[in-house]
């Protein structure tokens, strides 16, 4: 324990903290945005405001690495503002989020980096960063553009093997992507999907006639993912270029992973509140296009078996794929699933879910919790530690909560920008009392008195260190 011979600007006092070496009843100093003193209760200096934790669990501020925020995708485009997704995800306990730069029909990667980051300028309650994006193909002029963005903070790298003519490039355009990367301290990260096995399944059902919702899992069998996830493993393990295999829904992948790790290869994944949670069942409801996303959510079975591949840290995260659509846009096409927006709203409900299903059910302790929401997405990212963690000398990025309240998820009382959510009605157990950034509160007791604005872009640097302790 240490402390500052400056005074803080802010003290937490008095609740549990998740510090790396566990859980303690510590207090905690701020100055000027970060983390400068640790100490015994009462025993930090005095000096500034004041936060009464006591009853409280304090958790680092979590990472959210997978959000997409006003995206534009074929006929649809998604719902919120920077400044909304950024307020939602305080609400939910997150302080940084990072969104996709996807090039529009003209735009190169760089195009689509400096237009995120103007749209995002002054408007984030909360911080944020960008993934590059490849799309639709892999020029030489691409290539050429990509290691001045890794050197200027932007080195995670996401390419789809889906969506073709919208965002898709050939599979062995990966492989040429992820041997550049490689070179350049890059990492990539990976829709997984394979599109053949796909776009045949689709219009095998659509041939047949069978165009209702229940049939988009049909249209993207479990093989479509484990297809591109072996592909991929083999190309990490001829370049070494780090992978990052997103959204991923099976039950199978999982242990793919397992066994690259056991080679000592560069692979990481993550999955998502919605395939810990929901089953393929819901897509039969009269409602079912409500929860249509992309790769689909799958079976009871699959479910457990990415619980426990987060348990045995096959699986490094739990990030969202906050996608804002509506009502209104969920139903325009409800009787031809091939059309529908694919993606839910998630970016606020993640830490609520995951404690409610993870820790009171026994499947996560706080800590594993706290380095899938947390931890893990700041290291993979280049962030950490100055994200992801209670440290001296960290970003003052808190999210204090409280594991007994308890309440009914209703879209009536979020702060998305949407109508719904597809946990609509599910109870919960525990929840974020106060979410603070940078040493300012951006939310205290459900009520927002951040800053828009406050949120500052962030550059990163990846540390294949740090890769090595997910």
């Amino acid at each position: 324990m240490g402390k500052s011979a400056d005074l803080p600007d802010l003290t937490v006092r008095g609740g549990l903290v998740a510090l790396e070496s566990g859980l303690q009843a510590v207090d905690l100093g701020i100055r000027d945005g970060r983390i400068v003193a640790i100490g015994e209760p009462g025993m930090l200096p005095r000096g500034g405001e004041v936060v009464d934790a006591k009853g409280l669990h304090v958790l680092p501020g979590l990472v959210d690495a997978h959000v997409h925020v006003n995206l534009a995708l074929g006929e649809f485009t998604t719902r919120d503002s920077f400044a909304e997704a950024s307020l939602a995800a305080a609400y939910g306990g997150t302080t940084t989020i990072v969104d996709f730069a996807v090039p529009g029909e003209k735009e190169t990667p760089r195009d689509a980096i400096e237009r995120r980051k103007e749209e995002a300028a002054g408007e984030c309650y909360v911080d944020y960063s960008f993934h590059v994006t490849v799309a639709r193909s892999l020029p030489e002029e691409v290539l050429a553009q990509l290691p001045p963005l890794i050197a200027e903070g932007f080195p995670t790298v996401k390419a789809f093997t889906v969506y073709r003519d919208l965002v898709m490039i050939e599979i062995g355009e990966v492989r040429t992507l992820m041997a550049t990367l490689a070179g350049h301290g890059g990492l990539i990260l990976v829709h997984a999907e394979t599109a053949s096995i796909i776009e045949r399944a689709i219009a095998q059902c659509v041939s047949a006639g069978e165009t209702s919702p229940a049939y988009h899992p049909v249209s993207r069998p479990p093989i479509a993912e484990l297809d591109t996830v072996r592909s991929v493993i083999g190309f990490a393990e001829e370049t070494r270029c780090p992978v990052f295999f997103v959204h991923l829904s099976t039950g199978a992948a999982p242990e793919l992973l397992r066994d690259a790790h056991a080679k000592g290869l560069p692979v990481y994944g993550e999955t998502c509140p919605q395939y810990l949670i929901l089953d393929e069942s819901l897509y039969a409801e009269d409602d079912g296009e409500r929860f249509v996303c992309s790769p689909p959510v799958r079976s009871h079975g699959d479910r457990l078996r990415l619980w426990k591949g987060l348990a045995n840290r096959s699986l490094q995260m739990v990030n969202t794929d906050h996608c804002c659509y509506d009502t209104k846009q969920k139903t325009l096409h409800r009787d031809f699933f091939p059309d529908l927006p694919n993606g839910l709203p998630g970016v606020e409900t993640r830490l609520r879910l995951l404690l409610t299903e993870g820790y009171a059910k026994g499947r996560l302790d706080l800590r594993r919790l706290v380095e899938l929401t947390a931890a893990n997405p700041a290291r993979l990212l280049g962030l950490y530690p100055r994200k992801g963690t209670i440290a001296v000398g960290s970003d003052a990025d808190l999210v204090l909560v409280d594991l007994a309240r308890e309440g009914t998820i209703r879209a009536a009382d979020l702060h998305q920008a949407t109508d719904y959510t597809p946990y609509e009605g599910r109870p919960y157990k525990g929840d974020v009392v106060t979410t603070i950034c940078r040493g300012v509160t951006v939310v205290h007791e459900g009520r927002s008195v951040g800053r828009r604005g406050h949120g500052r872009l962030l550059h990163r640097k990846i540390d294949h260190r740090e890769l090595a302790a997910l």
